[in-house]
């Protein structure tokens, strides 16, 4: 009988100190994170493309017919500091690309609904013709 009531009293604490610690934790932590902890949206989306224009921010893209329909259109992408532009695992300046380069673009977040379509979160653009 002894030995039960000390059982008892042993998991009575465990629970305890474990919602005392709960509590006091939640409101001692910071109700953001910075934004190193916080991690990105990671879906992604990547089809393939014809450039048509290329101006100072942006690229027009014709959409290949090997994409989902949804990807055959045509698009402005946004091009930012953080959009990588590479071939063949060689970084590029915009200034390289060419009217008429097949590119594959990996993009993130929505598609504006205009004509032509606009992605704004481009993360990266790879050329893939065979010489640059």
């Amino acid at each position: 009988m002894k030995r039960a009531a000390v059982i008892i009293l042993v998991i009575a604490i465990c629970i305890t100190s474990g919602i005392a610690g709960f509590l006091v934790g939640r409101h001692t932590a910071p109700q953001t994170l910075p934004a190193k902890y916080v991690l990105p949206n990671l879906s992604t989306t990547t089809f393939y493309a014809t450039i048509t224009a290329i101006h100072e921010k942006y690229i027009q893209v014709q959409g290949l017919e090997i994409n989902d329909i949804n990807s055959r259109g045509a698009f402005d992408l946004s091009i930012g500091d953080a959009t990588v532009l590479e071939w063949r695992g060689t970084t590029l300046q915009l200034s390289e690309l060419d009217v008429g380069d097949t590119i594959a673009v990996t993009y993130t977040g929505d598609v504006l609904e205009s004509y032509p379509a606009q992605i704004t979160d481009v993360l990266k653009i790879q050329l893939l013709d065979d010489e640059k």
